[in-house]
């Protein structure tokens, strides 16, 4: 187990992004779909140090990571980003599936 001063860093920005994320899926208070998406783009960010973390301080080897249980969050982050700006600087514009279907495919 490597656990230095990066590592810790990095783990104390997963915990924060989670409960970042928890706290406004949660809460009433944050109704608004633009907080929704960055919500989600939060917790993108974390599971993807999280699968990160576990790997460079060996609590998971590379095999078992890459071959069973990694999920590449990554992917999820562009759309995510792009919806949480349609909606944060418009918020009336009204984001249908054929418009998510044609955005991901970008």
């Amino acid at each position: 187990m490597n656990v230095g001063i990066y590592n810790a860093l990095i783990l104390a920005g997963i915990i924060q992004g989670l409960f970042f994320a928890a706290i406004i899926l949660t809460s009433s208070k944050y109704t608004t779909k633009s907080s929704v998406y960055l919500a989600l783009l939060i917790l993108c960010f974390s599971l993807e140090n999280l699968q990160f973390s576990l790997n460079e301080m060996k609590f998971i080897s590379d095999i078992a990571l890459y071959q069973i249980i990694y999920v590449p969050w990554a992917t999820l982050i562009p759309p995510f980003l792009l919806f949480y700006g349609i909606k944060f600087l418009n918020p009336k514009v009204i984001i249908t599936k054929k418009s998510n279907a044609s955005i991901c495919l970008l």
